[in-house]
């Protein structure tokens, strides 16, 4: 497997603007993804392990093929959902719950919202 292309399939797949936003967000040096990018160098376990955590994949999804990656991170997810998702997904156990419950409030807000303003028609 070429990894330097599976990582920019992957980027393009998870919206990510740059390999350097995969730096940044998988908190690898620049310097190092550019010799891993050109092909200088082979990335170690744990670099690969850093760059899986900043696209929210495994080590097992690294080494899928595309055609096997959930249809949902191709089509439907804006870079800015992607970025919640990575954001949530640092946080503990008790706050994720916390964020889910809200969530869960302001879909029902909405729907009140939505049933009020077709009652008043």
């Amino acid at each position: 497997m070429n990894i330097p292309n599976r990582i920019k399939e992957l980027i393009k797949i998870h919206k990510i603007a740059s390999v350097n936003e995969l730096g940044r967000i998988a908190n690898i040096p620049q310097s190092t993804l550019a010799t891993l990018m050109l092909g200088k160098t082979s990335p170690r376990t744990d670099t690969l392990e850093q760059i899986c955590n900043g696209l929210g994949i495994t080590l097992a999804d690294f080494f899928t093929p595309s055609t096997n990656i959930d249809p949902i991170l191709k089509t439907e997810l804006l870079p800015e959902d992607l970025k919640l998702a990575r954001e949530l997904k640092d946080l503990p156990d008790k706050d994720r719950k916390e964020v889910e419950s809200y969530i869960q409030y302001k879909k029902n807000a909405n729907k009140i919202d939505e049933l009020a303003a077709t009652a008043e028609k």
